[in-house]
């Protein structure tokens, strides 16, 4: 799921204003789950999106598979220090990349 929303409106939202906006993609994601099937894994990008698919799960009675991967957002990996590696270092960057290639690799796979 993806919403185009500016984000400093959207995080200016309430807690409870921004699981409405969640909310609202129950029946397309809905649809899809019965025309596609579920996904082999479902993938997180960022903390909100990890807490919004529980809620889903929670709230809507989502039946998604247990094959959960959670990757940092971009931004959180580009400003945000990760131990004593600074914000925006390049391997750090390099490795957002690879792991969403070896999560790739790995649904296409079944594994």
């Amino acid at each position: 799921m993806r919403s185009a929303l500016v984000v400093g409106p959207y995080n200016a939202r309430s807690s409870a204003e921004r699981k409405k906006l969640v909310d609202a993609w129950v029946p397309v994601f809905a649809w899809e789950l019965e025309t596609f099937g579920p996904p082999a894994v479902v993938v997180t990008v960022g903390n909100r999106a990890r807490e919004f698919l529980a809620h889903l799960e929670r709230r809507h009675r989502v039946d998604l598979p247990a094959a959960r991967e959670h990757i940092g957002h971009c931004t959180s990996v580009a400003s945000r220090p990760a131990g004593k590696v600074p914000g925006g270092d390049p391997a750090r960057e390099e490795a957002r990349g690879q792991r969403f290639s070896e999560i790739r690799a790995r649904a296409n796979a079944g594994t």
